[in-house]
């Protein structure tokens, strides 16, 4: 019962929505403080004043394999059409770990169908493949070392930049081939994965995260103004951009995330994640999405821990982009009863 939303534009790097749930009424905290109410939040366990956007971190799951997408084709481990056939178990090392359709298989698919089904063997493949040296030998620094170099330019491995206080991203330093499915020991806040969707959605321009637009004092004159500010530009192939957003759009229409978007007005590229941390507890359940497809204006991100499936999450982000574009009123959004998720994602 507790999750994150963070919306940005994703031409400028403005957070447009911060939210953590549960959360307080700042009423009850703004002047004298009521006493019983202050007590009443420190003991809930809920933890309603942890701030899970900005410092909640779990592993990103499937969101990660953008990444791994973009590290392979520029390295030349793939091309847009070079097909990998999924066998299911990865027995190149060991344990071997599984795709989600085990004892199932995906087949041959190239990097944008491997995106839009999430096919984890596609991205053990590439993952191992990174790590090969010049000799032929297997070295996963080696391997970890390249997909680091593009997890840095798309900013997901830095702070976000917003002006509050945000727990420290951690970059896998183990298991380059589980690390490429966004396992390993990959951990970050929603607010990292905000700046990297927005870093994807504008096509490598990465901002610096901000909350505030302006300071201005008791008399309206403004003190200080913020403007955009790029840390970097994410310098790579078009034909990489263009796999890679053509897997994401194929989540949301053939996809992982097709029954959550079926008929959906306007058109959205996306990406769903789930992520073990804990055998005796639910998964991590995550989904980044911008919209529109064919001229992005903003990007959404959402993280339930222990959420089980990123089905919910999928629909808080249809939700989301619903209200953001005037297709749901304020008495839709906050009256009535709040609806069943019916979406079908079920595993990534």
């Amino acid at each position: 019962c507790s999750g994150s939303i963070v919306v940005t534009d994703v031409n400028t790097g403005d957070v447009l929505a911060l939210v953590t749930y549960p959360s307080y009424d700042n009423n009850m905290l703004s002047g004298s403080v009521d006493a019983v109410y202050w007590s009443k939040l420190n003991n809930d366990l809920s933890l309603p004043l942890y701030n899970r956007a900005t410092q909640t971190r779990t592993a990103p799951g499937s969101t990660f394999k953008m990444i791994s997408a973009i590290t392979g084709l520029e390295q030349g481990i793939i091309s847009p059409g070079a097909l990998i056939a999924d066998h299911g178990e990865f027995t190149r090392i060991k344990p071997s770990p599984k795709c989600w359709r085990y004892p199932g298989n995906h087949g041959s698919i190239n990097v944008s169908q491997a995106l839009g089904v999430s096919c984890n063997y596609f991205f053990y493949e590439v993952g191992y493949q990174l790590c090969i040296d010049a000799n032929g030998n297997y070295n996963n620094e080696l391997g970890l070392s390249k997909i680091k170099q593009y997890a840095d330019q798309l900013g997901i491995t830095s702070l976000s930049g917003v002006e509050i206080e945000e727990n420290d991203p951690l970059f896998s330093k183990t298991d380059a081939v589980r690390s490429a499915i966004g396992q390993g020991s990959n951990s970050y806040s929603n607010v990292q994965l905000a700046r990297y969707v927005t870093t994807l959605a504008n096509k490598g321009n990465n901002y610096r995260l901000t909350l505030l637009e302006k300071v201005v004092d008791s008399s309206g004159t403004v003190i200080q103004q913020f403007e955009p500010e790029l840390v970097n530009k994410v310098e790579i192939k078009d034909s990489t951009w263009n796999a890679v957003f053509s897997g994401m759009r194929s989540v949301i229409t053939t996809g992982t995330a097709r029954g959550t978007f079926s008929g959906f007005p306007i058109e959205v590229a996306g990406k769903s994640g789930t992520a073990q941390e804990n055998l005796l507890r639910s998964n991590h359940s995550t989904f980044v999405a911008f919209a529109p497809y064919s001229n992005p204006e903003i990007g959404v991100s959402v993280v339930l821990p222990h959420g089980e499936s990123s089905g919910y999450n999928a629909e808080v982000v249809r939700e989301m982009i619903k209200y953001y574009y005037h297709l749901t009123t304020d008495e839709e959004l906050y009256g009535g009863v709040a609806s069943i998720p019916t979406s079908g994602i079920t595993s990534d």
